[in-house]
């Protein structure tokens, strides 16, 4: 009777190590995890890399209205600067307005740009958004930095690519020029 049980016993570890049913639900289950968050990582950074790129694009045609001259005789104040970025984005950064912010100054010449101060305290990570809009006149040294609070969708992406104590990552694009005589 003993003797039975143990061939039954070991008939059935065989059979258990020999059996291949549900082996792939297990493997998937293993890497699942792993394999989503890649994913996830491969889409954000996409996303950011994205909406950087069409900030620089944005930054760069309205930048060219300044340094033409345009702008000045236009009569373009920061809200209308702004709206030309969101449009220059086809709207992708512009679904909250509050988040972009632009900075627009004046330098004697580009040695002074230097001096420009930074836009995160490196002490407690804290944003202070610049309120600039200079354009200048005629043959004057201008930069234009447009600054956007992206916000990171995933916390551990946040932990990795954050500028600011609230978690989001700024994108900045910057154009330094010397107006065209106009």
């Amino acid at each position: 009777m003993v003797a039975r049980a143990l061939v039954g016993f070991l008939y059935q570890v065989v059979r258990f190590k020999r059996a291949k049913d549900g082996v792939t639900a297990v493997e998937f289950a293993l890497i699942a995890v792993p394999l989503f968050m890649i994913i996830f990582a491969i889409v954000e950074l996409g996303l950011l890399f994205f909406a950087e790129q069409a900030l620089n694009n944005a930054t760069m045609n309205a930048a060219r209205m300044i340094r033409t001259g345009q702008a000045q005789t236009m009569d373009i104040g920061a809200d209308d600067f702004r709206n030309m970025i969101c449009d220059g984005t086809a709207g992708l950064l512009c679904s909250k307005p509050e988040q972009l912010h632009i900075d627009v100054r004046t330098y004697d010449s580009f040695a002074k740009i230097s001096e420009t101060p930074p836009l995160i305290d490196p002490d407690d990570k804290t944003f202070t958004p610049p309120s600039n809009f200079q354009m200048g006149s005629s043959s004057s040294v201008v930069m234009v930095r447009v600054i956007y609070e992206w916000p990171m969708l995933t916390n551990w992406m946040q932990d990795a690519f954050q500028d600011t104590a609230d978690g989001d990552r700024l994108l900045v694009s910057t154009v330094i020029f010397k107006n065209e005589p106009f």
